[in-house]
């Protein structure tokens, strides 16, 4: 295996986290029609209605998101690879945030489960659907401490990297702790059933999100961008010459050489 051929592994798992954002967007929020939440005060009868009016789409979008839940493993474990190299001898940050990145994974995808466990059961009791309704919204909400624990730890980390070329900009790790910040509202849905606080509503759904899934972009971004510059650094120069660079390479005849 030549020296650039490896890195292509790392290259393409931390595609592979902005590929599983992209995913789970289209399959949960879209297939799975979880982009407009029913309502946290529907009653059992209306609750197993909904459903019932939207089985397919449950079943097919929560098994999609349940199959892509590994892409995002490996580029878990990578960035913890990566901070290890800044905080080493002891990357106990990087650690923490291979942990908590990898119980976020399952702590995901564990709700899909039950969503497609009663659009399978859909004629099972009410009560019973309404109860698995609840947990998993429980479960995809209330894991926010372990989302925290992944983001501060690698938030930390970038800010104390004092290399010429940090790994990842400082406006980046404060985006991550500010992510931190809007994920404390999601405590307060067990204790409302109305208004913005409620699983449906803005604060709780919509922000948190958002926030999440741009943090893994962006990080991912800079990761990739980290490995093309291991590139370019082993190949001696940048990977692609500029266009002054490839200007001097042409020969032109009476035309005194840029300089």
């Amino acid at each position: 295996m030549t020296e650039n051929a490896k890195f292509n592994y790392p290259l393409a798992i931390t595609w592979c986290g902005i590929i599983y954002a992209a995913l789970y967007g289209v399959f949960w929020y879209g297939i799975g029609h979880f982009y407009s939440p029913e309502n946290a005060a529907l009653s059992p009868e209306l609750l197993g209605g909904y459903h019932r009016m939207q089985r397919t789409e449950i079943l097919v979008g929560c098994t999609l998101t349940c199959l892509i839940a590994a892409l995002d493993i490996g580029c878990v474990t990578l960035l913890g690879v990566k901070m290890a190299k800044i905080e080493s001898p002891m990357p106990i940050a990087a650690i923490r945030q291979i942990m908590g990145g990898t119980l976020m994974i399952f702590l995901v995808t564990l709700p899909m489960i039950f969503w497609a466990a009663s659009a399978c059961r859909i004629d099972s009791d009410r009560h019973l659907l309404h109860a698995f309704d609840d947990v998993a919204w429980f479960l995809i909400d209330l894991r926010w401490p372990l989302a925290m624990v992944q983001m501060l730890a690698a938030a930390a980390v970038g800010l104390s990297d004092k290399s010429r070329i940090p790994l990842f900009p400082k406006w980046t790790c404060y985006l991550a702790i500010e992510g931190c910040a809007g994920f404390a509202l999601v405590s307060f849905i067990p204790f409302f059933k109305t208004g913005l606080l409620t699983w449906h509503g803005l604060l709780r759904f919509w922000i948190p999100f958002i926030l999440w899934f741009l943090w893994l972009a962006v990080f991912s971004y800079y990761m990739i961008r980290d490995i093309h510059r291991q590139l370019r650094n082993l190949n001696g120069g940048p990977a692609t010459p500029g266009i002054a660079v490839r200007l001097r390479q042409i020969p032109l005849e009476g035309v005194p050489p840029v300089r």
